[in-house]
């Protein structure tokens, strides 16, 4: 078959119909909504397979939305799969990206947390994705990441022991599996490669002097195991600081501070790698 647009008042006000061709043959019919695009144009012979690969790029959070006038809209779509054979078929659209709610609460006397940011992100968000997926999507080949701008915190950019701030975003579908694991502070090493985390940047004091630290949460299903962001989902998560950890013994846990060199046993490099 071939695309059609329409507009949704104008579909309703003149009680317009799909049409539709009765075959004995199976058929696969996708609607989009939410487009606002009706120079979207497939040419002819499009196959299924070019269909699926149709995606928004994705540089920001609002990149992920489409567009009217200053307005946002999500997209949505369904998929009927079947022969037609009477006049009307029922379709259940869905949401083709993510919604993450997210809590951030210090209760850390040692931390002082200052922002956070959303880190691998894929680059594309694809028209259709209301179908199975494979265990992997999208493909690791095709899809290169970006992350979203830093977010501070509120109020003096600091938030301190029992302060807490929540806040919720949008994120392209990214289904990167579920692994053998059952300790979170573990997770982070067993992450596959591009999936998405959330990083919650802050600063520790020692020695008098303000030293950076971060903490990386990988999202997913759930906090050990799975690293999958399916469409059409709603993901809440409550990211609680409770001391300054360690990077030595949890993998969520990045110190940042200076490494002295001139102060090792061993004997000096001209030249160092950093992992």
């Amino acid at each position: 078959g071939e695309p059609k647009y329409y507009v949704y008042d104008d579909f309703v006000s003149s009680n317009s119909k799909i049409k539709l061709v009765a075959s004995s043959a199976e058929n696969v019919v996708f609607f989009i909504a939410n487009t606002f695009d009706p120079t979207m144009q497939f040419s002819l012979g499009t196959t299924l397979g070019d269909l699926k690969r149709r995606a928004m790029t994705v540089s920001d959070q609002n990149s992920i939305f489409a567009k009217s006038g200053e307005d946002r809209y999500q997209l949505f779509n369904g998929m009927y799969s079947g022969v037609i054979q009477s006049e009307s078929i029922s379709v259940v659209l869905k949401r083709n990206i993510v919604k993450v709610s997210i809590g951030i609460v210090n209760s850390s006397d040692e931390v002082t947390i200052t922002d956070w940011q959303m880190k691998q992100i894929p680059s594309l968000s694809y028209y259709v994705n209301n179908y199975a997926l494979p265990e992997s999507y999208p493909n690791i080949s095709s899809m290169k990441t970006v992350n979203y701008d830093l977010v501070s915190v509120t109020g003096d950019g600091k938030m301190t022991k029992g302060e807490s701030e929540n806040y919720i975003t949008y994120l392209p579908v990214n289904k990167r599996g579920i692994v053998q694991n059952s300790n979170e502070s573990y997770k982070n090493y067993y992450a596959p490669q591009s999936a998405t985390y959330l990083q919650i940047n802050g600063s520790y004091i020692e020695n008098g002097e303000a030293l950076p630290i971060s903490y990386l949460f990988y999202l997913g299903g759930d906090m050990e195991k799975d690293f999958n962001l399916l469409p059409n989902s709603h993901y809440h998560y409550t990211f609680e600081i409770k001391a300054k950890g360690s990077a030595e013994s949890d993998y969520r846990v990045k110190e940042w501070g200076v490494v002295d060199f001139s102060k090792s046993s061993d004997e000096l490099a001209n030249c160092y790698i950093i992992n």
